[in-house]
């Protein structure tokens, strides 16, 4: 399930959920969160994270979308 797989990404180092292998995020927004003593995701941030690169990469298709999650306070969903 996704919650499964959220949580199993949210173990790892961020370098390693945010690589090439993972989202392909672009290496100066990983060293801008290590640098901010960042080491993992949050489950959230897992979840809606893919979600959020998949609509950007598509958006000429499918148009704009917007994102909606609910989670408790200080589980990183500002940050996502």
């Amino acid at each position: 399930s996704a919650a499964t797989r959220a949580l199993r990404l949210s173990r790892l180092p961020i370098a390693e959920v945010a690589s090439e292998k993972g989202w392909c995020l672009p290496q100066f927004l990983v060293r801008n969160l290590e640098a901010e003593s960042y080491e993992k995701f949050f489950p959230i941030q897992c979840m809606v994270i893919p979600d959020v690169i998949e609509s950007e990469r598509n958006a000429r298709l499918r148009g704009a979308r917007d994102v909606c999650c609910h989670a408790p306070t200080g589980s990183g969903k500002t940050l996502a």
